[in-house]
């Protein structure tokens, strides 16, 4: 089954109508793993790192606190409002880092973290009542004391940080990967909506505009009153072969009213002979008659003259 015009160039628009679809689907799915992942790293990695920095460095601000406890070079009380003060912003970061906490693997890190944390409380709220005795030298060694669980609770806190830049290097990595991909569907898409195009293009040129043009000059020419030249494309199956058809048949129509009119004009031309031939025929004929009843009036005459002279003789004889 050979296709038509219109089923060939409903399939090219269907074609590129489904590649700028695909391309539409592809872009949009890509774009929306971009996002994922870029939102990801803003509301989730990032702020995750900056949280755990912040708390890391309140806590430090505490311990510099408490060793102001040990060093007892400022009055207990000042000392205590500022450790409060900093107490409460690190139970501010805290809460706000817990609500950023997304796998299993960052929760046991920040159970840990809490757990040693908790231990140094334990410790810390024992130099303060040190200080608060006057005990530097109690107050001092439960300063070294407390360095193990400080230290602890900060390498938990390392340990949290280089989770969340680690999954904040995969969110961008993906998103590269994600990018590149998308990059790529892209230009393969466009790639082959370009072939299609082109070779619709050609086809249009090739199959459609320059078969019509030849068609158009047949007409012409069959307009002008060449008719011994073959119309082209009457082997086609489609629209074109069809209309080149019609150019045959008006063609042949135009040789055949050639032909009755050639016909007509030697019908014409064999009667006109024809009569010229029986007329003068009639007149051969009417001549011969004529010249027989001449030649038959002069017969009598001359018998009648030879009758009056032997009739004048026999009475000249007949007188004398």
């Amino acid at each position: 089954m050979k296709l038509k015009i219109s089923h060939i160039l409903i399939g090219l628009i269907a074609v590129l109508s489904v590649g700028l679809l695909a391309q539409g689907v592809v872009g949009g799915t890509q774009l929306r793993a971009v996002n994922a992942n870029s939102l990801d790293l803003s509301e989730n990695w990032l702020p995750s790192v900056r949280e755990l920095g912040e708390l890391k460095y309140k806590v430090t601000r505490l311990r510099l606190v408490d060793a102001r406890y040990v060093m007892a070079s400022e009055a207990v009380n000042e000392l205590d409002a500022v450790s409060e003060s900093r107490a409460k912003t690190i139970d501010e970061v805290a809460s706000r880092y817990e609500t950023l906490i997304s796998s299993a693997e960052e929760r046991d890190l920040w159970t840990t973290f809490r757990r040693h944390w908790g231990d140094y409380l334990g410790v810390r709220s024992k130099i303060v009542a040190a200080a608060r005795a006057r005990d530097q030298r109690t107050s001092s060694e439960l300063f070294q004391a407390s360095r193990q669980p400080f230290d602890a609770a900060l390498a938990a806190l390392d340990r949290g940080t280089a989770l969340n830049v680690k999954g904040g290097d995969a969110a961008r990595l993906a998103a590269q990967a994600i990018y590149s991909r998308a990059l790529w569907l892209t230009g393969l898409l466009c790639c082959l909506g370009l072939a299609i195009g082109l070779a619709g293009a050609a086809y249009v040129v090739g199959g459609i505009t320059r078969p019509i043009d030849r068609l158009i000059r047949r007409m012409r020419g069959l307009t002008a009153g060449d008719v011994d030249g073959d119309v082209p494309h009457t082997d086609r199956a489609d629209e074109i072969g069809a209309i080149a058809g019609a150019v045959e048949s008006s063609r042949d129509n135009l040789v055949r009213t050639r032909q009755l009119e050639q016909e007509t004009l030697l019908a014409r031309t064999t009667a006109e002979e024809q009569r010229k031939a029986g007329m003068r025929q009639m007149a051969d004929g009417f001549e011969r008659a004529v010249g027989g009843i001449v030649g038959l009036v002069s017969s009598s005459a001359t018998e009648l003259q030879a009758t009056a002279g032997t009739m004048t003789a026999t009475a000249t004889q007949t007188a004398s």
